[in-house]
């Protein structure tokens, strides 16, 4: 499995394992598709772009239709999306290399003409922990 290969990838080596043999037998071989349990926001965005549906691909793991259907929802309320097609706002938001949550942000502050309060506010989401690395003692 994974676990046990990640040590001897490219040659011999030996795994630590930091739990019981009992524990060990009862992980799963491996871990479920990430699709199966991430936001499909981004997805639900670009299948809309290209014009298809997750029941025209061939999946792996197939996304669940509770999940991208929340999806769509959401993109609906970005006003992304109008039904199943992609409206101006939402093709915009597909060019951005980002959630589409963060792209309505950026284009909306784009428009109110706060594009750099906007930039600082999608920087400030997407970093875990904005006072490490700051030169700030978080813990005193």
């Amino acid at each position: 499995t994974q676990r046990a290969g990640r040590a001897g990838r490219l040659e011999p080596g030996v795994c630590y394992r930091l739990w019981s043999e009992d524990q060990h037998a009862q992980l799963a071989a491996y871990g479920s598709a990430e699709i199966l349990q991430a936001d499909l926001a981004g997805l639900a965005l670009q299948l809309a772009r290209w014009g298809v549906t997750p029941e025209q691909l061939i999946w792996l793991d197939v996304p669940p239709a509770a999940s991208y259907a929340q999806a769509q929802q959401l993109l609906e309320r970005l006003g992304a999306l109008r039904g199943p097609k992609l409206t101006a706002h939402g093709e915009a938001m597909a060019q951005l290399p980002a959630h589409p949550r963060i792209a309505h942000l950026l284009l909306r502050g784009h428009d109110l003409g706060l594009a750099a309060m906007a930039c600082d506010v999608a920087a400030l989401l997407g970093e875990r922990d904005i006072l490490r690395g700051a030169g700030a003692d978080v813990h005193s």
